[in-house]
């Protein structure tokens, strides 16, 4: 499974958006012994708006057991990283053919999906993974 933290601080970088997984990691569980789960990878994004030139930045969490997954979440929702309180949740794609509206095909639905007729999607976004770790096998070619 795959976190989101929503809106970190700039000043976050991989090795403190790891550690702060990590922390939570041993949290949920309350001894290393106990560990169900462990963290793939972390990643963090700078998504710019071109449109209005707002930058923010978030992470990526990956986490090979979804049970621990789940719990980790609860466990880091709200909780401080370097100073700003952030939300953690489970990371979705979405894209315009997964798309839930397009499922309706009665008329009674129509109403339903006529509500919303622009996206609310921003369709001008830059992402860039600012740093991605080398799988280990690669570092040692």
């Amino acid at each position: 499974m795959i976190l989101f933290i929503r809106d970190i601080p700039e000043t976050v970088n991989h090795k403190n958006l790891c550690d702060f997984v990590s922390k939570g990691l041993q949290h949920v569980w309350g001894k290393p012994l106990f560990n169900k789960g462990k963290i793939e990878r972390c990643d963090v994004l700078r998504v710019k708006d071109l449109d209005s030139n707002h930058i923010e930045y978030h992470g990526l969490a990956f986490i090979d057991n979804d049970k621990t997954a789940k719990a980790l979440m609860k466990q880091l929702n709200r909780s401080k990283l370097n100073g700003k309180k952030v939300d953690v949740r489970k990371f979705r794609v979405r894209t315009p053919d997964t798309d839930s509206r397009r499922s309706y095909t009665s008329s009674q639905n129509l109403a339903f999906i006529d509500r919303r007729r622009k996206d609310r999607r921003r369709p001008n976004l830059l992402l860039e993974t600012l740093y991605r770790p080398q799988p280990a096998n690669l570092l040692t070619r």
